[in-house]
């Protein structure tokens, strides 16, 4: 028997992807590989096809860089929430907050606690800052920006409100204004100092600022040893030519451990 065509292979495979793919998404509501298949429309060679399909695959990965952060869970939401004490809606929604839940039962169960449960104001607060980070878990951003409002309008020094809120506007892309909030949860003493640092750091890098993403960077590995992502955040901006500073010692506190 003969040697097959290669290229007559290669068709054949892309049909049968494109119908795998078909079904997939009849039956699962998904899309797959649109440029996958105008390829294949184009009766492309192998070596043709493999070409594009690498520089496809450099276009996807440049342009997720620091834009694909937001829906990876770079930021750091869920650290912030707040415990409840004698409330049991109150204490689920806090812990659905700690364990990144999103559903619409969690947000249910947190609007429960705050509709029948006699809480106090810190507790109130409280629940309205962890129903907010469930909701921008969820993607509801003005939902949850109302949430943290809320909370602050009970407790105007409540800098876990603060940070939350800057989370959401990071998601909406509005990065000045998360920078802001950030800002005004550093300069009010948060003990979230660590993830206020590493989300404003996200924010500048957001906004090319390379030089204060960096320092801040810094500062946020200076309250917690062993991050992770704000490593992986130094690395990018290193790339970017930025060296990176040590963080101030006056803008170095002790007490952010929890």
């Amino acid at each position: 028997m003969g040697a097959a065509d290669p290229a007559l292979v290669f068709r054949l495979a892309a049909a049968l992807i494109f119908v795998g793919e078909r079904f997939f998404r009849r039956h699962t509501g998904k899309s797959t590989g649109s440029q996958a298949r105008k390829r294949e429309n184009n009766a492309m060679t192998h070596e043709n096809w493999t070409t594009q399909a690498k520089s496809s695959m450099r276009i996807a990965c440049a342009t997720l860089g620091v834009l694909g952060l937001i829906s990876t869970g770079w930021l750091t939401a869920a650290n912030a929430a707040m415990s409840v004490v004698g409330s049991s809606y109150g204490r689920d929604c806090y812990l659905s907050a700690s364990m990144g839940g999103d559903s619409q039962q969690e947000i249910h169960k947190c609007r429960m606690a705050l509709t029948l449960e006699r809480l106090g104001d810190r507790d109130r607060a409280a629940t309205l800052v962890n129903l907010g980070i469930i909701l921008t878990h969820a993607a509801r951003h003005d939902e949850a920006i109302s949430s943290f409002d809320s909370a602050e309008k009970i407790n105007p020094g409540l800098t876990e409100a603060m940070i939350n809120r800057g989370n959401s506007y990071i998601h909406q892309r509005e990065f000045m204004l998360a920078i802001a909030e950030y800002d005004r949860s550093l300069k009010l003493g948060t003990r979230r100092r660590a993830e206020a640092f590493a989300n404003r750091g996200l924010a500048h890098e957001y906004v090319a600022d390379y030089p204060r993403a960096a320092s801040d960077y810094a500062c946020a590995l200076a309250h917690r040893e062993g991050f992770p992502k704000v490593d992986r955040g130094l690395t990018r901006v290193r790339t970017k030519g930025v060296e990176i500073p040590e963080c101030p010692v006056e803008l170095i506190v002790s007490y952010d451990t929890d």
